[in-house]
């Protein structure tokens, strides 16, 4: 009976740390038919602080308050989480319709996530589909002017 209640004692912070690291996070499976599109890409340009352009676009299979569109614009050799690091969300309107003003590269992706979901600020290559990431589109930016 004592080395049974050790072995929790022990397993439990490990358990802890094990989870911390992770997040422990688990998000609702996709719904049904969840789907995400860029109906209006952001024209193209060499990325950059200095110069933005709108996104739209349109989700299906959700509702607005179950889930949000992370944007992420292609410049140089990265992905950069829109419209800016500290506030990586875009809501949908009660149509399923959204759009926001981001900085611009030559190709933008759109990921329809679960609430809990939390982007990575930039990276080499987009998340995957699946776990938070319930759909994902990828649209070249349309040109200049």
């Amino acid at each position: 009976m004592f080395h049974l209640a050790v072995q929790r004692i022990v397993r439990a912070p490990l358990t802890f740390v094990v989870c911390l690291a992770a997040s422990c996070h688990t998000c609702p499976t996709a719904p049904a038919g969840a789907s995400v599109k860029i109906t209006a890409p952001a024209r193209a340009g060499s990325g950059g602080a200095d110069e933005t352009d709108d996104i739209s676009g349109t989700a299906a299979g959700v509702t607005p308050k179950d889930a949000r569109v992370v944007i992420y614009t292609h410049a140089g050799d990265r992905w950069w989480v829109q419209p800016l690091r500290d506030a990586p969300f875009t809501s949908l309107n009660p149509n399923l319709e959204w759009t926001a003003r981001i900085h611009l590269g030559y190709e933008y992706a759109a990921l329809l996530v679960a609430p809990g979901y939390s982007p990575p600020p930039e990276t080499m290559q987009l998340p995957q589909i699946g776990g938070c990431i319930w759909a994902e589109d990828i649209a070249k930016a349309r040109a200049p002017g």
